[in-house]
């Protein structure tokens, strides 16, 4: 198999594609081809693969000082601080007062028309990490980012230079206002004159200075992102809904169900899956296949580190995202996709 990676997103469900080669070969050929290369394209194993995750609504819980664990559990409040904690926490709406311990991966898998029959490829490994996102300013923002530019560097580096350059050009127009004002008030006509009541025009009638300050702070708006290493431990769920860290045996479990068993190293988010499959595919056509995983997440417990939970400020706010990268057995490759979350302090 010859697979390359591309990547796709999506404003309401984040995916990833796995395109083959072969492929962006036929779509950028000519009819000139010679007929082998058409020849050779139907012995090869291709086609494509999405990786769709919905943005879960529950979060993370804050993770604070080793010093303050003991006094920040909600047995060491005092029974006025414990109320005011749960009339808080009421506040907020069912569905986001739950932890984030579940992720729910779909994969749907198609072959092309072209491809030899062949089983999708397997995953043989599974690793999950936290983005932190951290973004500062000068002065309030008049937007926000979205994190898929946050995180790429590259394009926010490109929407900065746009900014930087818009401003430059708000400078240069100022300057050149500014050299030329009795000039350009001389050419004012009456009706011009009369609607600014007697006073002479200036810059900002053309240009408020809120405009200007707001191009100022996109322009020079920093972000740090920040791979929070082992903060996280990651298991594969069994497909029956069975908790890998129930105390069910192999034996217990049943034989069609034993080789969708996945864990992950207990110090490490890495999942490795070599000495056993994944799920099944799911045949649902011809060529078409999907496969749904369940990732079960928490802390690791040897994370010493501070997490602090999710805001939003006019100069600062924190983000975070869930980082998971599936890699594809037969040199196909490796897939990832960066999912926002939010960290909570609200599980005490």
């Amino acid at each position: 198999m010859t697979y390359s990676i591309l990547p796709f997103f999506n404003t309401s469900i984040k995916s990833a594609f796995l395109k083959s080669k072969v492929l962006n070969s036929v779509h950028n050929a000519s009819s000139s081809q010679p007929d082998n290369f058409t020849s050779r394209m139907n012995f090869e194993k291709n086609g494509l693969i999405m990786m769709k995750v919905k943005p879960p609504t529950s979060s993370l819980p804050y993770r604070c000082p080793a010093l303050i664990q003991k006094q920040n559990a909600f047995a060491m409040k005092s029974k006025q601080s414990q109320s005011n904690w749960s009339n808080l926490k009421s506040l907020l709406p069912i569905e986001e007062r739950e932890k984030l311990e579940t992720l729910k991966i779909e994969l749907v898998c198609v072959q092309a028309a072209n491809s030899v029959p062949h089983d999708p490829p397997e995953i043989s490994s599974i690793q999950t990490q936290l983005i932190c996102l951290t973004e500062k300013t000068e002065d309030c923002k008049p937007l926000e980012f979205h994190t898929d530019l946050l995180v790429n560097k590259r394009k926010f580096d490109e929407v900065k230079k746009s900014f930087k350059e818009i401003l430059a050009n708000i400078e240069a127009y100022s300057d050149n206002f500014t050299n030329n004002e009795t000039r350009i008030n001389s050419l004012l006509d009456e009706t011009a004159k009369a609607s600014l009541h007697g006073k002479p025009l200036v810059f900002s009638h053309l240009m408020p200075p809120s405009t200007i300050k707001d191009v100022q702070v996109l322009a020079h708006t920093e972000v740090d992102v920040t791979v929070v290493e082992n903060a996280l431990k990651s298991k594969l769920a069994v497909a029956n809904d069975v908790h890998p860290c129930s105390p069910y045996s192999i034996s217990s479990i049943p034989r069609a169900s034993r080789s969708i068993i996945k864990t992950a190293s207990s110090n490490h988010s890495f999942s490795s899956f070599s000495h056993c499959k994944l799920n099944e595919w799911n045949r649902i056509g011809a060529t078409e296949y999907t496969k749904t995983l369940s990732l079960n997440i928490k802390f690791n417990e040897d994370f010493k580190g501070t997490i602090v939970p999710s805001f939003q400020s006019c100069l600062c706010s924190r983000s975070y995202l869930l980082r998971v990268k599936l890699q594809f057995n037969k040199s196909v490759g490796t897939s990832q996709i960066d999912i926002p979350i939010q960290v909570k302090n609200s599980f005490i």
